[in-house]
């Protein structure tokens, strides 16, 4: 839909990243991971996540969360 959506979704990625290192926020990185390969991963109107992708950023959260409060 968007030709420019790659390029929109870094721009975004790197506000983020930014926002959280000035506020000491915790960001699960799901560009790499091998769930983004996956055709179900996206509900009907390709912007949210179904239950299953859902489910590994929720995991990926978590894992992140446990070592920053680990290494505090």
């Amino acid at each position: 839909m968007f030709p420019d959506w790659p390029d929109r979704l870094r721009a975004l990625n790197e506000i983020t990243r930014t926002l959280a290192s000035e506020y000491g926020g915790v960001i699960a990185d799901c560009a790499d991971h091998p769930f983004n390969d996956r055709p179900n991963l996206l509900s009907a109107d390709r912007i949210h996540f179904l239950t299953s992708g859902q489910a590994v950023i929720t995991t990926l959260l978590v894992r992140q969360l446990a070592y920053v409060l680990g290494s505090a």
